[in-house]
């Protein structure tokens, strides 16, 4: 397999739904084009009005049913057809098989975890045989990880097995209600988009 090159500007900000099995949306927003990107803006300030609203229109209640809601749909999601797979090496394996191969640095920087913990990640997933490792043919002196053949049917399964549930979820909705989260579904996808401020120490 040859490595993949980035893209010139490629973000390493992780993909969302296109590869994530913790997702189960069938495209993500990095990498589908950006159309109207300033149709829904939602400025969250630190600032408030005095009648505790933020910019925008969401004030703190509105935050944390926002984030309450992700969280909790994000966690049905994670405990359903799990296959046996520790969510972290679900998203670590999703990121391998959507971006590589890769060496280790780019999968930790893909991930957004220390090169300790990926390293334990990938050599539990090279145990299953959900990854092994290869020669970068520009440089044979660069191990690379890819997914291997029983990953992607592991993958698969897993993802239609949520996508099902979530379906499921949907139908149960007034066709109203599914059309409210359809049309928002641009927005959240761009929320993922939003660079993290830095940290600072």
């Amino acid at each position: 397999h040859n490595r993949r090159a980035p893209l010139p500007g490629r973000s390493t900000t992780r993909c969302c739904a296109a590869y994530d099995a913790v997702s189960t949306s069938s495209g993500c927003a990095p990498c589908i084009a950006r159309a109207r990107p300033n149709v829904v803006e939602v400025a969250i300030s630190g600032s408030k009005s005095p009648t505790g609203a933020r910019s925008g229109g969401f004030g703190d209640p509105e935050v944390t049913r926002l984030r309450l809601c992700v969280l909790r749909v994000a966690r049905r999601l994670r405990q359903h057809a799990s296959h046996g797979i520790t969510h972290s090496q679900l998203s670590a394996l999703s990121t391998i098989d959507h971006h590589g191969p890769l060496t280790l640095g780019e999968l930790a920087q893909l991930e957004n975890v220390r090169p300790p913990s990926i390293s334990r990640i990938v050599a539990a997933l090279e145990g299953d045989r959900y990854v092994d490792r290869v020669v970068a043919d520009t440089d044979r002196r660069i191990a690379l990880v890819q997914a291997t053949p029983k990953a992607r049917t592991e993958l698969d399964a897993i993802r239609q097995e949520r996508d099902a549930w979530l379906a499921r979820r949907l139908s149960l909705l007034t066709s109203a209600d599914r059309l409210r989260i359809l049309d928002a579904l641009p927005a959240l996808e761009r929320l993922l988009e939003v660079p993290d401020e830095p940290r600072h120490a």
